[in-house]
């Protein structure tokens, strides 16, 4: 038995058939702060909105893994209501809405402020007021150059590198900072580049100066996550090969934080019934920033043999 992350033929959207429609959702991303709330989204091809008997499914995605028993959902014509589940983690998803006329994708982010990984838990590592955090949190000063507006993610993957450029003159001097610590300053340190090593919120603080002077200022908080683990079943006494993610030249294994041996693949098998997580660390990526990584997990279950 094998199991693969990037199950890439799931992402071939029907949409590339000639003549097919396009297909949107209003709005184009929903974020949720908690699980008790619900989020209602229009779905629309051509603009007009798709009956519910052509609503046909829901995945919920990270790279090639669908993670759809995060969330419950149910359609109406024109619309589908997500609702968080009591498996939901923290985590920045895509969605896919399969319809008779095709595909459309919706960007879901679960920041959950009410899990671990949440406001309280940055405020107490800045050493500030929760309420004080909230207050810069999406926080724009707007002066000087007419103010500045700070798009950045609810959510981040972890590993990955988080950019964005401001669009400020090179003449003009420019700050950013994380969790209060300033990674970059001077003229035209207008670019952010921020590689997530860890899951958790952080409070990004970019800052243009006229002199000493504040010219213009934004904040904003962005999660950290990881992947969820894949939930995988064998039966005892059968071997089961996992995947490590491709395009990384240096992967290193864990069975329950024991280190184990495996390259891009990992064979385990079980006499018994029981639970594995197995964790792999991906390294070495054959393209882009030489310093990103990936943290893939699986959750195994051993199951009985069938009499």
């Amino acid at each position: 038995m094998r199991v693969s992350l990037w199950m890439t033929a799931l992402m071939l959207a029907a949409t590339l058939c000639a003549g097919a429609a396009t297909l949107t959702t209003e709005p184009e991303r929903v974020v949720f702060d908690n699980t008790t709330g619900s989020a209602t989204v229009k779905v629309l091809a051509d603009g007009a909105p798709v009956p519910a008997s052509e609503i046909r499914s829901f995945h919920l995605m990270v790279g090639g893994s669908d993670y759809s028993h995060m969330f419950r959902f149910s359609k109406e014509d024109g619309t589908v209501t997500l609702t968080p589940s009591p498996t939901v983690e923290v985590g920045s998803y895509d969605l896919r809405i399969a319809t008779a006329k095709g595909d459309a994708w919706l960007k879901v982010y679960t920041p959950l402020g009410e899990k671990k990984n949440s406001l309280q838990a940055l405020a107490q590592r800045l050493n500030m007021p929760l309420d004080e955090l909230k207050r810069q949190a999406g926080q724009t000063q707007e002066m000087g150059r007419g103010g500045v507006q700070m798009s950045l993610p609810p959510v981040f993957p972890v590993g990955r590198t988080l950019t964005l450029d401001m669009g400020a003159p090179a003449t003009m001097k420019a700050r950013w900072e994380v969790d209060r610590k300033v990674i970059s300053e001077g003229l035209g340190a207008v670019a952010l580049a921020y590689l997530f090593k860890e899951a958790g919120p952080h409070l990004f603080t970019y800052t243009e100066l006229s002199g000493d002077t504040v010219a213009a200022q934004a904040s904003a908080v962005v999660a950290g996550a990881d992947t969820p683990a894949t939930e995988a079943s064998v039966a005892v006494g059968v071997p089961l090969t996992l995947e490590a993610p491709a395009g990384y030249g240096k992967h290193t294994w864990t069975v329950n934080d024991d280190p184990a041996d495996g390259d891009a693949t990992l064979e385990i098998k079980r006499d018994a019934p029981c639970e594995v997580l197995v964790k792999v660390l991906s390294e070495k990526p054959a393209s882009g920033r030489p310093e990103e990584f990936d943290r893939t997990s699986y959750r195994v279950k051993v199951t009985p043999k069938k009499k």
